[in-house]
């Protein structure tokens, strides 16, 4: 694996994209029908920053992490942003009319990591594309020293 498939994998860890990581299930974007046929569940036209519904608010540990850094005195966190399949680049095109400053997409596995303005970062979550957004944090790691 490559280092920047890597940081990638990591990424999409922490942004709770792969099944099981984040503790919240992720909205779906498709259903399948009675009749066996799989149909959208809502169409988007692109991003947009208009009031999102529920599954577009910040997470609470999100919340909590734009707190501490907003007492902190830090005027900017880093986001790892989950796209729709098929919205990454709209995503990342939409991120700096509101002062967003892009660092990664891959649209291989609709990800996109910015750096965004506290103040924006509930905004950045509503936008329609958006399917989890979730502020970056540093880890401790453990010493694996027996």
């Amino acid at each position: 694996m490559t280092g920047r498939a890597a940081a990638v994998l990591c990424g999409l860890v922490v942004a709770g994209v792969l099944t099981g990581c984040g503790g919240e299930t992720a909205r779906p974007v498709a259903q399948t029908t009675t009749t066996g046929t799989t149909q959208p569940t809502g169409t988007t036209t692109g991003p947009s920053t208009t009031t999102g519904t529920a599954a577009h608010e910040l997470t609470g540990h999100a919340k909590e992490l734009v707190d501490k850094a907003r007492q902190q005195g830090r005027k900017t966190v880093v986001l790892l942003i989950a796209a729709e399949p098929g919205h990454t680049q709209e995503v990342a095109d939409a991120l700096p009319k509101l002062g967003v400053t892009v660092h990664a997409a891959d649209a291989s596995v609709s990800y996109v990591r910015a750096t965004a303005p506290l103040d924006v970062v509930p905004q950045v979550a509503a936008m329609a594309g958006v399917q989890k957004l979730d502020v970056d944090e540093e880890l401790g790691n453990a010493d694996p020293t027996p």
